[in-house]
């Protein structure tokens, strides 16, 4: 019986180790089957990124063009506009300048003038140059139709009416 004990144990323990090779060949066979799906998947998501690498690039491209088109479509606009600009000038007179001169302060200069103060009390009192103030008077006398002294520059170079 001595002899069976040992021979039952190591039957045992071959069964076992048949049991469990049988048991990690199907757990291998399992995981590839595993691993064969997992590059299935990852195959089907590298063609869908390379269909979506693909798909950007061709907008890209697309865009590009649109950027190019659009830059020469400002291009010419500016051209355009630059030629209307200057067609503007010549068919449309230019404004006037504007005075810097207060008509009411015209209007104030000839009252003064009228009421007898001289040129340089004018000037002073309306704080407007004296110039103008001269200027104005001798356009006065002008119209008024006494036909004044020519005007002339004086020593200092300032305008005045003799």
């Amino acid at each position: 019986m001595l002899t069976l004990v040992p021979f039952i144990l190591s039957l045992a323990g071959t069964l076992a180790a048949t049991v469990g090779f049988l048991y990690l060949l199907r757990q291998s066979r399992k995981m590839r089957a595993e691993i064969a799906q997992y590059a299935v998947e990852i195959e089907v998501l590298h063609e869908k990124l390379k269909h979506g690498y693909d798909s950007i690039a061709s907008k890209f491209a697309a865009a590009e063009v649109d950027r190019k088109q659009l830059t020469q479509d400002m291009a010419n606009l500016f051209d355009r506009f630059d030629r209307v600009e200057m067609h503007a000038g010549i068919c449309v007179p230019p404004k006037p300048a504007a005075s810097g001169f207060n008509i009411n302060k015209r209007v104030e200069v000839i009252r003064l003038f009228k009421e007898g103060f001289v040129e340089d009390e004018i000037a002073e009192q309306l704080a407007v140059p004296l110039g103008e103030v001269r200027l104005l008077t001798y356009l006065q006398k002008v119209q008024a139709g006494s036909p004044p002294n020519r005007p002339g520059r004086g020593a200092a170079g300032e305008f005045h009416a003799a």
